[in-house]
């Protein structure tokens, strides 16, 4: 459908944008009762650059600030990104530009499998590179989300946050702090998390045991911890505590938690 429309409007462009570059100087010439242009003086330019304007829309269409812009998209997938791109690139000359994005497909929040590592007590990564012991995973949870454990789940939720990436890396720190939590120092799934849990979480956020704290580090370092050594203000608690909200909200309404604890 998406290609079909974009076939549509470039034979729009080729046949009329002669002829809709001189309308347009035509129109911003008009004048209104009040003897005021109709075309306003910031597009009357625009107007009569004509082909320029439609090169510049285009440019801006078309060049995505991420090679992932897709995730980001309703019902497109990486398959139809790649078809997307290859067609664009074919009528590169019709459009006025060339398309030089490519279609990264390697998941930003998730790591090939033998690049992570299974959560333990002194073992603690980043939600990328992190992997949760099966008895912990939620791996037989039902949902309405394709996700095969609660690291894919939660990944899904951070994938609908793709295009604010302050918001997207906000969410991914409180996640990550959360899911070595539950699996590590209470012994249960994110998806088996109880009103019990919750609470005792709260009351982690206010003091984190060492084990989780330390100096700032790379995050594919082995001395990355999920806190830094001064303890979290109660404002940055409140904060996590309604990030975690959000994130168990969106998690009941996809079916993939039976409520919200």
């Amino acid at each position: 459908m998406l290609i079909a429309y974009l076939k549509a409007s470039i034979g729009e462009i080729r046949r009329g944008a002669p002829d809709a570059r001189h309308a347009a100087t035509d129109r911003a010439g008009r004048r209104g009762a009040s003897g005021e242009p109709l075309v306003p003086a910031a597009d009357r330019g625009a107007a009569v650059g004509g082909g320029h304007r439609y090169t510049r829309r285009a440019r801006r269409l078309l060049q995505p600030p991420r090679r992932s812009w897709w995730q980001a998209v309703p019902r497109i997938g990486a398959h139809r990104a790649q078809m997307l791109v290859s067609w664009l690139r074919r009528h590169a000359r019709s459009i006025g530009c060339t398309v030089t994005f490519d279609i990264k497909t390697a998941d930003p929040l998730a790591l090939p499998v033998k690049q992570t590592v299974e959560a333990g007590r002194g073992t603690l990564v980043p939600l990328e590179r992190l992997a949760v012991p099966r008895a912990h995973s939620g791996a037989q949870a039902f949902a309405y989300v394709r996700a095969r454990h609660d690291l894919d789940a939660v990944r899904a939720y951070l994938h609908r946050h793709s295009a604010q990436q302050a918001t997207q890396l906000a969410y991914r720190r409180e996640l990550e702090r959360l899911l070595p939590w539950a699996t590590v120092e209470r012994g249960t799934a994110l998806s088996s998390m109880s009103v019990e849990d919750c609470k005792a979480y709260n009351a982690f956020l206010a003091a984190p045991s060492s084990a989780f704290c330390g100096a700032p580090a790379s995050r594919t370092s082995g001395r990355w911890r999920p806190f830094a050594p001064d303890a979290l203000s109660p404002e940055s608690q409140r904060y996590a505590v309604r990030a975690i909200l959000a994130a168990f909200a969106w998690l009941e309404q996809v079916r993939y938690l039976a409520g919200n604890p």
